[in-house]
């Protein structure tokens, strides 16, 4: 963008003419609203615009967009990453056997998964077997909120009209993953 400051007197001191695309702007140095856009003929000479007023071209916000939904889904994995890391299946195993056993009303020694969790926390098979599920469940709801928050805020950020919703969206994200985090005693990121 090509900027020229004018100081004569028809414009008054220190406002500039920006060009972009051969459509001209001006604006007062400090940003005042309702300048109207001018014409410019030759070296410092300004008339009135003809016709309609000139729109300034929308910012490509493809790659703003892209980044955005990139940063959403790594969060998200650095968040599951803290939480279950790579024992995923050894927690669903555990969360597998400590349903069986609490269906089996608790009777009979405590599967393996279960057992270990007792061994170490020092508790009956049903202590461990209730600890592990009501674990599990929570971490379920949280799964739930966050697969929830994280598709809607991508596809708010892939529709994104403005800079201004995009930057909303990801405000937004950032405060969703916070308390995320937070609910989850993972403290900041």
């Amino acid at each position: 963008m090509l900027q020229i400051t004018l100081s004569n007197g028809r414009l008054g001191p220190f406002q500039t003419v920006d060009v972009l695309a051969d459509a001209y702007y001006i604006t007062s140095e400090s940003g005042a609203p309702g300048v109207l856009p001018m014409s410019v003929y030759g070296v410092g000479i300004v008339a009135p615009w003809v016709g309609p007023l000139p729109t300034a071209p929308a910012p490509d916000l493809g790659p703003l967009k892209a980044e955005a939904v990139a940063r959403i889904d790594a969060d998200v994995d650095a968040i599951y990453a803290v939480v279950i890391g790579n024992r995923q299946a050894e927690y669903e195993a555990a969360e597998r056997q400590a349903q069986e056993f609490a269906d089996g009303g608790f009777l009979g020694q405590a599967p393996a998964m279960v057992a270990s969790w007792a061994t170490a926390k020092g508790w009956t098979g049903q202590q461990a077997a209730q600890d592990i599920l009501t674990v599990a469940a929570q971490w379920r709801g949280a799964q739930e909120q966050i697969r929830a928050q994280r598709l809607l805020r991508k596809e708010a950020a892939r529709a994104a009209a403005t800079q201004d919703v995009l930057t909303a969206t990801m405000q937004a994200w950032t405060g969703f993953v916070a308390a995320a985090r937070a609910q989850l005693g993972l403290g900041a990121a």
